[in-house]
């Protein structure tokens, strides 16, 4: 969903862990199209010390996904479906 895209049309071609805050797990993928398109989506979620601190309210996070593709007029903007009013102000939503 984060991308736009149907889950058979696309396909994840790398996964790492990146640095995240203190009670939270990140993910960064790297997400390749069907028709062409990469995408870098992050997804932070509450890591298992951050679930028992929080007494498991601790809330998940939506990926946030940017556009990666070479000569993309929308190379290195967050894909508009995770676009929210920061992101809009510093015009980095497609």
């Amino acid at each position: 969903m984060a991308i736009g895209e149907e889950t058979d049309r696309f396909v994840v071609t790398k996964q790492e862990e990146v640095d995240s805050s203190a009670g939270m797990k990140g993910t960064e993928y790297t997400v390749k199209t069907d028709d062409g398109k990469t995408y870098k989506c992050q997804i932070f979620e509450p890591s298992r010390l951050g679930k028992i601190v929080s007494f498991g309210t601790a809330a998940g996070a939506d990926a946030l996904c940017t556009d990666f593709t070479q000569g993309s007029p929308s190379q290195g903007k967050t894909n508009q479906a995770n676009c929210n009013a920061l992101l809009r102000a510093a015009h980095k939503c497609d």
